[in-house]
């Protein structure tokens, strides 16, 4: 980000309060536009695709019943309403509404535009309107008991372009003007199909590493969403141009850099013009399969993932950017010696969670598997963990330079994790 460090006001960002505690908060994106609120049994295909969280827009004074039908199925709504976008109902509506159970936080807009994070905006009176009534009591530290889903743009040139002002500009008034609940990354990694990987498919580590770097400055959580969409107009069917290797890739990249929050965009599409994880009329389609896998392996690895602080990340392979931490075969990270991989490279990642070290390797291409050597040094004890099970792998009593040398091949978008001590 900027490197003049004048004038830099200290982030000010409210303190988080997960809807989902102790778990990964994966949201489905109901319709982006309409008010009409998903039946009951929309909400347990919810639940059972994995969902524990949804953004649903709304109409009417109270939330009682939609917060009742998704409390018994599990989901914790970010719910948005046109009260909350009018200062002179919003006070009266947060406060009616606030302390209803399972309430995950308010949806105020899925997308806020360059001009209305600009000094001078209103937008960001909405916000502090929002923080006042939802004040939870005397103590001045908590500054709102909900999250503020406000939505970022997305941007090819700032990712794609080092010194793109403009959206380092937008980033900035983002910060300074709203102090987000948790900074949302859309980016995604693929426009057409994964067979010819493109500079679009390296900047998703760029702008990830952007996100999570912000994250980490204010103290509010990463968030990244996951492209499940087909796009208007193409013909191509939709379980043809995203598959299961590209939704565990986007992720468990994401998981790898300290994502707190999984957004699928979108779970039911806007229009009949488009496919999500279902068709506008309700339908599964077979990314909602997909999805339902991806999103069951999240939840098995709550345990690692949720409430975890990013220690440090690199990359292997060809394809470097600047801004991007690169590492060349022969170099160390966390207990490997050192690792050889294929030419797409990986992701590393050394994750902490309540005092233990785990290692996340998350292959780069969605279309080939990738072998890999990973030499460990023998002063660690090495285990290998799938699900809540941990396979040991033998050590000597005395450390020895000579290395534990283990050959893995990652499937297309796949990953795997160590825990070591």
């Amino acid at each position: 980000m900027a490197t003049d460090t004048h004038n830099v006001p200290t982030p000010a960002n409210p303190l988080y309060n997960s809807p989902t505690p102790g778990r990964i908060t994966i949201a489905a994106m109901y319709p982006n536009q309409g008010t009409t609120a998903p039946s009951l049994q929309v909400l347990t295909e919810l639940h059972d695709c994995g969902f524990n969280s949804a953004l649903i827009n709304t109409e009417g004074n109270s939330l009682a019943t939609l917060l009742t039908n998704c409390n018994s199925k599990g989901i914790h709504p970010f719910v948005g309403n046109p009260r909350l976008t009018q200062s002179a109902q919003c006070e009266e509506f947060v406060g009616d509404n606030k302390g209803l159970d399972g309430l995950g936080g308010w949806l105020l807009k899925d997308t806020v535009s360059w001009p209305e994070v600009k000094a001078g905006s209103t937008f960001p009176d909405l916000i502090t309107i929002i923080r006042d009534a939802d004040f939870p009591g005397e103590n001045e530290e908590v500054k709102s008991v909900h999250p503020i889903f406000t939505g970022l743009e997305p941007s090819e040139d700032f990712i794609g372009i080092q010194d793109n002002d403009d959206y380092r500009q937008y980033i900035t008034d983002f910060q300074n003007s709203l102090n987000p609940s948790f900074w949302p990354y859309r980016y995604f990694s693929y426009v057409n199909t994964p067979q010819s990987p493109s500079i679009r498919y390296a900047n998703f580590y760029r702008g990830l590493e952007t996100f999570s770097f912000m994250s980490r400055y204010t103290n509010v959580p990463l968030w990244s969403y996951i492209r499940a969409v087909k796009p208007s107009g193409l013909a191509v069917p939709v379980d043809s141009r995203i598959t299961e290797a590209m939704i565990r890739f986007e992720a468990f990249s994401a998981l790898a850099n300290g994502a707190q929050g999984i957004v699928y965009w979108r779970y039911r599409p806007d229009s009949d013009k488009t496919e999500g994880l279902v068709t506008a009329e309700g339908a599964k389609t077979g990314l909602w399969n997909y999805a339902q896998t991806v999103n069951r392996e999240i939840a098995s690895y709550n345990f690692i993932f949720a409430g975890c602080r990013l220690v440090a990340c690199r990359h292997t392979g060809k394809n470097k950017l600047p801004m991007t931490c690169w590492i060349s075969g022969s170099e160390s990270f966390g207990p490997l010696m050192n690792i050889q991989s294929e030419d797409p490279g990986v992701l590393i990642s050394h994750i902490n969670n309540d005092g233990k070290n785990y290692l996340v390797i998350v292959n780069h291409s969605v279309t080939a598997s990738q072998a890999m050597t990973l030499n460990f040094s023998r002063y660690w004890c090495i285990y290998q963990l799938k699900d809540l099970t941990e396979t040991p792998y033998p050590s000597p009593a005395i450390p020895t330079e000579t290395p534990l040398t283990l050959n893995v091949t990652l499937p297309a978008g796949g990953y795997i994790i160590y825990r070591w001590d």
